[in-house]
């Protein structure tokens, strides 16, 4: 799996940079590397409710309460991206309030707050070994991108790994979709030749 100096010595090949032994070289190439890369991965783990990144959690409530709009209020753990789902729920398909993301808290009505959430995979001592190679590649396109301009200036060569990564992110973001199963339909219930052959029989 990448590291992070493998996911930054990506990029420099993508713009044709000299590659780096650690972040912390005294280069412009790991100085520009660290400035940009983990806000880099950052921004790709926020476009998504990527697998790797998923972490569950039942957050505590908070003293006070809020003042007024919510009941509860739950501070967010520290490493938290973005919410995935709450109480069992995907706040994407439900057509009414359930919570809002108010700085570090999540406030709320419910007096329970289960909740699924992306973490970031580059805070304390990090994890980025856990993605995809195609979630690393939208990752380090990303960070050629803002490398082609930092270190060369190149408006042309910058445009043109912002297409691609907008191209790898999007293929990252479908095969991730792909590793989620759901139990399947009892086609017996469904096929409308056993239903034929059961009305049928039954008279």
């Amino acid at each position: 799996m990448a590291s992070l100096v493998d996911i930054a010595n990506f990029a420099l090949g993508e713009v044709a940079e000299n590659t780096i032994t650690t972040l912390e070289d005294n280069t412009e190439h790991a100085r520009a590397s660290k400035r940009y890369l983990y806000q880099t991965i950052r921004e790709v783990l926020h476009s998504g409710k990527w697998k790797c990144a998923r972490q569950s959690a039942v957050l505590s409530q908070e003293s006070p309460a809020p003042t007024f709009g919510w009941d509860y209020s739950y501070p967010l753990p520290a490493d938290f991206i973005r919410i995935v789902s709450f109480n069992d729920t995907d706040p994407d398909t439900v057509h009414r309030d359930l919570f809002e993301i108010r700085a570090t808290s999540l406030q709320t009505d419910e007096s329970l707050a289960k909740i699924v959430y992306i973490r970031d995979l580059v805070f304390g001592d990090g994890d980025v070994g856990v993605m995809p190679p195609l979630m690393v590649k939208a990752v380090y396109l990303a960070l050629a991108s803002k490398l082609a301009w930092a270190l060369q200036q190149n408006r042309k060569l910058k445009i043109t790994l912002e297409e691609l990564a907008i191209g790898a992110l999007k293929r990252a973001k479908a095969a991730d979709a792909q590793e989620e199963f759901r139990p399947l339909v009892n086609s017996s219930n469904t096929s409308s030749w056993v239903n034929a052959r059961t009305s049928s029989t039954n008279g």
